[in-house]
């Protein structure tokens, strides 16, 4: 009889649970494999560390797995998991990985329910474990959701990072098991050197005229050559990160809580079923929570309203073209599919009408301290030399 080798898939998520857990995860595994006689290869024991179950795309070691279980010489017949929700949270994903597996003849033993996908009633098994873990899941949103509205009641931080803010632990005395303060909230603090920051981009959209294009540009040069503002996410400002975007839904010159307006339970977040990308959905205002904090304030109502007032003229004046300028992009029939020589960025129209133009879209929407590029080409002329090139005659139609 042929010995039995087994791969080994670990994950903790970070919300509930420790790093240590994988350890955990792992020893009983391999219990299980020495009590039935199997041979855990230790090359194959593949975990994922703070990533959550209910999505595929973002664990690594997960789909390396995958691959070399779907391999012509995949060097193992079973993968061990602790328990159905390591591998995922909800049905439809476990059924895809068991239909997957199966198809290439290996299989998955889950330790804790003692469930084999060699059995010919591992599919319903599955189902019924895979409802009860999307139960579990929706659950625990309802209740982390209810917390969190309970902290923002009380006049506490709903958590995640504001710019021009810092949280501080407020302490009521109580201790952990160890000794250690347990805080009964956070609560926001103006951080100095961003609230100038958010100022300054105010009054240069404001007051000064600029574009938000231009302060972006103008705050990546700085950024360049002092190491500072530095941005609220990623590497560099951008225009979404001023004004906001479909998927922000807010900007900095668009966030009330510069005026001391704290606001939470705005939007939601619905996930694509297809490619699991997320997407943030405005809710009804009614169901919004608003507390008014005036020691968060640090734009004045004056400035605000200037901020308000010119973007409602260039609403008005650019046939909106101010709020839906990046609907132009993806119009065009090359954007996307040609890259900047510089920096390697997507060459996009950088600006539209009769005389639209490609050019680089990290110098457009980030300076030149991002990339140098300032070259742009006639949309007309690019696609007209790229059509001659291939030889493609768009002028008559043949059916073949």
């Amino acid at each position: 009889m042929n010995e039995i080798k087994c791969a080994i898939y670990a994950r903790y998520s970070s919300n509930n649970q420790r790093e240590a857990s994988i350890e955990d995860q792992i020893r009983k595994c391999k219990e299980l494999a020495a009590s039935k006689g199997w041979i855990v290869l230790d090359e194959h024991i593949y975990f994922d560390k703070a990533q959550s179950g209910t999505q595929i795309d973002s664990r690594i070691n997960l789909k390396k797995m995958l691959r070399v279980a779907m391999s012509e010489n995949c060097p193992f017949q079973k993968i061990l998991v602790d328990d159905t929700s390591r591998i995922a949270r909800n049905t439809k994903e476990d059924l895809n990985i068991f239909s997957l597996l199966n198809f290439y003849g290996i299989h998955i033993y889950y330790v804790a329910q003692g469930i084999d996908t060699a059995y010919e009633t591992a599919e319903e098994i599955i189902t019924i474990n895979g409802l009860i873990d999307s139960i579990y899941i929706r659950n625990l949103a309802k209740e982390t959701h209810r917390g969190i509205e309970g902290q923002v009641l009380k006049g506490f931080s709903a958590g995640g990072k504001r710019y021009g803010y810092y949280s501080v632990p407020v302490y009521n005395g109580k201790v952990d098991i160890y000794g250690n303060p347990l805080a009964d909230g956070y609560i926001l603090k103006i951080n100095p050197e961003e609230a100038e920051t958010v100022i300054r981009i105010f009054r240069l959209f404001g007051e000064e005229g600029y574009s938000a294009k231009k302060i972006a540009n103008l705050l990546n040069k700085e950024l360049k050559e002092k190491g500072k503002p530095k941005p609220p996410r990623g590497d560099f400002w951008t225009v979404s990160t001023i004004i906001g975007s479909k998927k922000s839904l807010r900007g900095i010159l668009n966030n009330e809580i510069y005026i001391g307006r704290y606001r939470w339970n705005r939007t939601s977040v619905k996930r694509n079923p297809e490619n699991g990308t997320k997407k943030r959905i405005l809710k009804d205002n009614s169901k919004w929570i608003e507390i008014i904090k005036p020691e968060l304030r640090i734009i004045s109502d004056e400035l605000w309203e200037k901020v308000k007032r010119r973007q409602r003229y260039l609403k008005e004046t650019a046939n909106g073209k101010y709020v839906q300028a990046k609907k132009v992009y993806s119009k065009n029939l090359f954007t996307g599919l040609i890259s900047c020589g510089l920096c390697n960025g997507n060459i996009v129209v950088v600006s539209g009408g009769k005389y639209a133009k490609y050019g680089c879209s990290n110098n457009w929407n980030k300076g030149s301290s991002v990339c140098e590029n300032i070259f742009k080409i006639n949309k007309n002329t690019l696609e007209s030399a790229i059509f001659d090139s291939l030889k493609l005659d768009f002028t008559e139609k043949k059916i073949c």
